[in-house]
């Protein structure tokens, strides 16, 4: 191999290194937002989360960029990059496309779900109905989001799932909130076994208008908490 070859070779493995690295990363970062650790308006200290991670600033900025490109963070010149703060406008919009998302997804679902998918989402639906018995806000929020990415990713249609799980990201930096709220698990979960028996009739404009509705209830949900603590 030639000293040039092997020089285009060394380089183009790492560029793989890093972009893997940066990946890592960037899931860790996602994460740390989701639990809450990294707060909406905070900074992003590189330097800590790059000790923290055992890695270079560099993989930490790039990871922060493709993090700020899915509307997670914001750059602020000469501060750096801190968690995105969504205001009643951005919910709004976001609640908006997730309602249109998911009705479309519907229209889908009611054609091509089997029995053994069926069998799948009803169990779903129970292990959430014992959750919401118990109370516990941070586990439902979690089976939810499961829930619902089952349902998109059951549609097939990988473009659909991939613009989804851009929104809900998004939507992460908020939507606990909307649980909170007194009996929201319960009114919750009628909604999702609504879904699965809507799914089952094979009739996809209703299951557009029970899917849609659901994330309609869900910002209304949003929204009478956020009036509560203002």
């Amino acid at each position: 191999m030639s000293a040039d070859r092997t020089k285009r070779h060394t380089s183009a493995l790492e560029i793989l290194r890093t972009q893997s690295l940066t990946s890592v990363v960037q899931q860790e970062i996602e994460r740390i937002i989701w639990d809450g650790e990294l707060q909406p308006k905070a900074r992003v200290n590189e330097m800590a989360l790059a000790g923290r991670f055992g890695v270079s600033r560099g993989p930490i900025r790039e990871a922060c960029r493709a993090l700020a490109a899915m509307g997670l963070l914001e750059v602020t010149p000469s501060r750096g990059f801190s968690v995105r703060s969504l205001d009643a406008k951005d919910v709004a919009e976001l609640y908006e496309a997730r309602a249109g998302l998911c009705g479309f997804a519907g229209t889908l679902l009611a054609e091509r779900l089997a029995d053994a998918d069926f069998k799948r989402l009803e169990a779903m639906v129970y292990k959430m109905d014992r959750v919401a018995d118990a109370g516990d806000v941070e586990r439902y929020y979690r089976l939810n989001l499961e829930f619902h990415h089952a349902l998109i990713a059951l549609t097939g249609n990988e473009r659909l799932t991939q613009i989804y799980d851009g929104v809900v990201k998004q939507l992460h930096l908020c939507r606990i909130k909307a649980l909170s709220q007194a009996g929201a698990l319960v009114a919750s979960n009628a909604e999702h076994r609504r879904i699965v028996k809507t799914l089952k009739t094979q009739d996809a404009q209703r299951a557009f208008t029970v899917m849609s509705d659901h994330v309609k209830a869900s910002h209304g949900r949003m929204l009478a908490v956020m009036s509560a603590v203002t």
